[in-house]
């Protein structure tokens, strides 16, 4: 059985540690697998690390990125319904908004070796305030009739699914969650030393409540309810401390605004 798993970019985020894991486990269980990545927008720092680790191999479509960009799109979709049919995939799995729109368009112009199966994950969406009204219509309209043309949907998160149904771009029923399988034993502490460690380090008190985010710090990951979330938590009186991992394109306005909302520890 051949998958011809897509990816816009290995960036840092969930998605990238998602499908080299993915790809990893589908080759040991006897899958001929092979993942197909775009490149990083500017700024981005790379996780192809991960696969690398695993000896995935990844073909790069240079043209595949987050960027909206007509001509770049078009060459990246022609270059991957080429590559559908020269690998001839029974199963196409696409991951992420620009990857399953240039993938699953390339699998119609595969022609008669379009593959059997075409799956696509949705690891969120920006079909909600993300962009202008038109764009966003415009947007929810392709995802419905990409949808029509999907063997399976997968939402990360039952929140996921529910967003999008409620935007109509397919039925409950066409929707399968499945959660995200990530590795924890190397990023999660196994005993408690760990966890009174951690809190030293962080200068964070043992009785007092912690609070942990970890993610990418961009718009789409909706830190700013975070950050009022937390401020909410405090003036309810509770005693708490907000810890927040990652880095991003938002991370210098994420760290003003915890400024402005008197919340950063001096």
């Amino acid at each position: 059985m051949r998958v011809l798993r897509v990816i816009a970019r290995l960036n840092m985020g969930g998605p990238a540690l998602h499908v080299a894991y993915l790809t990893d486990g589908l080759k040991k269980r006897g899958y001929e697998t092979t993942l197909v990545a775009g490149s990083l927008a500017r700024g981005e720092d790379s996780m192809a690390f991960v696969a690398d680790a695993r000896g995935v191999s990844v073909i790069r479509i240079d043209e595949l990125g987050r960027e909206i960009s007509p001509l770049r799109d078009l060459v990246a979709t022609f270059r991957l319904a080429r590559l559908i049919r020269r690998e001839r995939p029974q199963i196409l799995h696409t991951h992420t908004a620009k990857a399953g729109t240039v993938g699953r368009v390339a699998a119609l112009l595969a022609g008669s070796r379009r593959p059997p199966i075409v799956v696509h994950t949705f690891h969120g969406h920006v079909l909600r305030g993300y962009f202008g009204p038109l764009r966003s219509l415009f947007f929810r309209l392709l995802e419905r009739w990409l949808a029509a043309q999907t063997t399976a949907l997968i939402a990360v998160s039952p929140q996921v699914r529910d967003d999008l149904v409620a935007l109509g771009i397919a039925p409950r029923e066409r929707f399968a969650v499945i959660r995200l399988g990530i590795e924890l034993d190397e990023r999660v502490a196994p005993d408690q030393n760990g966890r009174v460690e951690s809190r030293r380090y962080l200068g964070i008190p043992d009785g007092r409540f912690a609070v942990g985010w970890i993610g990418r710090m961009t718009a789409v990951k909706r830190t700013d309810d975070v950050l009022v979330a937390f401020k909410s938590l405090r003036e309810s009186g509770v005693d708490a401390t907000l810890c927040m991992v990652g880095d991003g394109p938002d991370r210098a306005g994420l760290e003003q605004r915890a400024h402005d909302l008197g919340i950063v520890r001096d």
